[in-house]
């Protein structure tokens, strides 16, 4: 039988690329959101139970996609929401089950993690600093229970600072871009600190391969750290000085090993990407 994704929060930075990819692949796809319009969606509202049971009665799906969730920039990380759609998700998920689901695709965050400084592998603690890493590593794990209890086969996917063109202007590639374009110096509290940053294309690969074929956790970035302090030099713009935290914060870079034995590696440059930041900058 043919495969149906059901992919919640499929029109957003993110989930529009997978979408994009499934179809190019032959899937059909579904989404569902509050805001869906056109063929192959069906508006619901994710959070209530009734639109839950419209979108999995409306679609029928055989395998669900979870991008959903709230994300508005710094908001997120300790929105009182992280708990509903922490919650709201579940349902969907053990509804989607009951019905015969095959196959559960979680979107989650190296937020999960607990930030050692240390190389992030799929098997580092989990003792998430904030409610948004918190929500996201308990529905991981619940989503993994009740996929095991059905027989479904489940993948979550680790994701860390995703960037790329379509993000939003105050997040920290387009922050720099656009800086640079009006000739402005950039205020970084901790310009030496080491972030993994992925571009958006190459995320979106990785969940591609991971519908097909992924069982259990998976982190996606690059591999490797870069600082801002190296990231204002590519973008061309030069730094202002301000006040550091009273803590510093530790560096985040993932173990990509695992993904990369399934045949995925990150095929855009960061000098490459901030370019198509940039372009996509200017054309707006």
């Amino acid at each position: 039988m043919s495969e149906h994704w059901l992919v919640t929060g499929g029109s957003g930075f993110l989930g529009s690329r997978f979408v994009a990819r499934q179809r190019a692949s032959g899937q059909r796809v579904t989404i569902a959101s509050r805001s869906a319009a056109g063929a192959d969606a069906i508006r619901a509202d994710l959070l209530d139970d009734a639109g839950i049971d419209d979108a999995l009665a409306g679609a029928r799906p055989t395998h669900l996609a979870l991008f959903a969730w709230t994300t508005e920039h710094r908001k997120f990380w300790n929105d009182p929401a992280n708990v509903a759609w922490q919650a709201a998700s579940q349902r969907l998920v053990d509804r989607f089950l009951e019905r015969g689901g095959e196959a559960v695709l979680g979107v989650g965050s190296c937020a999960e993690y607990a930030w050692t400084g240390d190389i992030l592998g799929e098997l580092a603690p989990l003792a998430a600093a904030t409610p948004y890493g918190a929500a996201k590593a308990a529905l991981s794990a619940s989503v993994e229970r009740s996929c095991a209890a059905a027989r479904a086969r489940s993948a979550w996917a680790r994701i860390f600072f995703v960037y790329g063109p379509g993000e939003g202007d105050d997040k920290l590639a387009s922050a720099l871009v656009r800086a640079s374009e009006n000739g402005e110096t950039f205020a970084a509290t901790e310009p030496d600190r080491r972030l993994d940053l992925i571009y958006v294309d190459d995320v979106a690969d990785a969940l591609a391969m991971l519908a097909r074929s992924g069982a259990g956790a998976y982190n996606i970035g690059s591999g490797v750290g870069t600082s801002v302090r190296d990231l204002a030099v590519r973008a061309g713009v030069e730094l202002g000085a301000t006040a550091a935290p009273a803590q510093a914060q530790p560096n985040v870079v993932a173990d990509i090993a695992r993904l990369r034995a399934l045949g995925w590696g990150p095929a855009t440059s960061l000098d490459a990407g901030l370019n198509a930041v940039r372009v996509s900058a200017i054309a707006r």
